[in-house]
This record gives structure tokens, C-alpha cells and sequence, in this order.
């Protein structure tokens, strides 16, 4: 992630990864819906009545399929709006399996269509289970804003101002205490220390990949935070301690 967001790129990839399911989706369905027509083509064969019943349940499990919306919709939608997707869609897995074993059994054909929809019921209900904590993720509120909108032109020169600095997860473990610096433009600059001196942190700041617990840190005289993310990004450069390759090609990567 860190990766990505230095180069402002999780709208792309984003949308990369929701590129991916959609594939998956779309074969996923192709199945389902052979199946079905193999099931309605068995069901007529065998002289089983449509009824209501089933065509109505039919139309509840089609809510399923309805209700799936990619990633990017989901995590677009208000808080409220995606707790009720959620709630609704889990609803629906057990509204659907509950009405088809009803007409099921209307239809004579307790055995052993009953018993497979159980097994089907349990499976689904655990990979509704798991999806909850992937949508607990897409529910979360950043901690670092990226609304800043200036786009000022910039020439280089980093200047921190009385900075203080913890990690969330060791708020008990102060980094930077009181830091003052400037860095010039043009100026190439070394910072040399021991492990665990706040080298990487102070890298790690002026990337904007956290916020300061006290204290400013500003590009030419403006404030990071105030900074647009896709154009701070692109115009600074980094090549990480420990670079990431992503399974691809080399001009992929590059």
C-alpha cells in the first residue's frame, strides 16, 4: 500500500482490482445460470407444476445477483447506505434458501434437494460471515485526510517546524521530539543515525503517510496536508529501503 500510495496510484489500482472480479463474476455467473436451465430443464422433464411459489422464491434468489455492486460503488456509498447493503444482502441469503426449501417441499421434492441446499445454505452463510470483515475495512474512515486542493508550483525546499511524532501503534514511544529542519532545493541531503533514530519516519512524513502529533511540515512554505494528493505525488520521487515488485512484467514494474 505504501508502494502505491507514493506513486497516487489507488484509483488505478483500484479499479484494476475490481477489473480482476469482475472476471471472476462474470464466469461465476455463466455457471450459475447453466446450472439453473439444467435444473428447470430436470424439473419440467421429471412433471413437477410450476407453482408461485417457486417462481416467487426464484425472484427473492435473484436478489442475490441484483444486490452485488462493485468495491468502488459499495465504498462510494454514505456509511449508513453500505451498513444497510450489508444487513440486506445477509438478510437475503437467508430469506432465499429458507423460501426455495419451502418450495421445495411444496413441490414433493424434499429428498435430496433439501439436504443439498442445507449444504449450500451452510457454505454460503460462512463466506457471508468472512465477507463482513472485508466490508469492516471498506467501512473505515481514513485517519489521514487526502483533501487537500492547492496545486502550487514547487520548487523543493522541506522545512520542519517544532515536529513531534508517534506511531499509532507505539503512541507511548516518541520518535520525533522537537524536530527543526530544512532541507534546500537542489540540496542533496544524507540523514545518518541509528536504528530506530527516525530516519525513515522523517521520509515517511514528508510523503504524507502520516500526520504529525505536533508541529508543521511544509513544502516551499505550504503545508503537506493542504497539498493535492495526485499532484504532490507525481511530483515526488522515491525509491524505498525495501522496493516492492508486483507479480508482472519488468515494464510493469517500471
Amino acid at each position: 500500500m505504501r508502494t502505491v500510495r507514493s506513486f497516487a496510484c489507488e484509483r488505478r489500482e483500484a479499479d484494476r482490482f475490481e477489473h480482476k472480479l469482475g472476471d471472476t463474476l462474470r464466469m461465476n455467473r455463466k455457471k450459475w445460470v447453466r446450472s439453473i436451465i439444467w435444473v428447470w430443464i430436470a424439473i419440467a422433464y421429471m412433471g413437477y407444476s410450476w407453482n408461485t411459489e417457486f417462481c416467487d422464491n426464484a425472484i427473492l434468489v435473484a436478489v442475490l445477483y441484483d444486490d452485488y455492486r462493485g468495491p468502488n460503488q459499495i465504498s462510494s456509498l454514505p456509511v449508513a447506505t453500505r451498513r444497510k447493503f450489508i444487513c440486506k444482502s445477509s438478510h437475503n441469503v437467508f430469506n432465499a434458501f429458507t423460501a426455495l426449501i419451502f418450495a421445495f417441499s411444496r413441490a414433493g421434492m424434499k429428498q435430496p434437494n433439501t439436504l443439498n441446499i442445507g449444504y449450500v445454505m451452510t457454505g454460503l452463510m460462512e463466506c457471508v460471515g468472512a465477507s463482513r470483515k472485508v466490508f469492516e475495512y471498506m467501512l473505515r474512515d481514513p485517519e489521514i485526510a487526502n483533501d487537500g486542493k492547492r496545486e502550487p508550483p514547487l520548487e523543493g525546499q522541506i522545512k520542519f517546524e517544532n515536529v513531534y511524532f508517534t506511531y499509532p501503534s507505539r503512541p507511548n514511544n516518541i520518535v520525533l521530539k522537537g524536530l527543526d529542519l530544512t532541507i534546500r532545493a537542489g540540496q542533496t541531503t544524507a540523514l545518518v543515525g541509528p536504528s530506530g533514530g527516525g530516519k525513515s519516519s522523517i521520509v515517511a512524513l514528508i510523503q504524507h503517510f502520516y500526520e504529525p502529533d505536533k508541529g508543521t511540515i511544509t513544502i516551499d512554505g505550504v503545508n503537506v496536508k493542504d497539498i493535492s494528493h495526485m499532484y504532490y505525488h507525481h511530483k515526488v520521487a522515491m525509491v524505498a529501503q525495501e522496493p516492492v515488485l508486483y507479480n508482472g512484467s519488468v515494464r510493469y514494474n517500471i
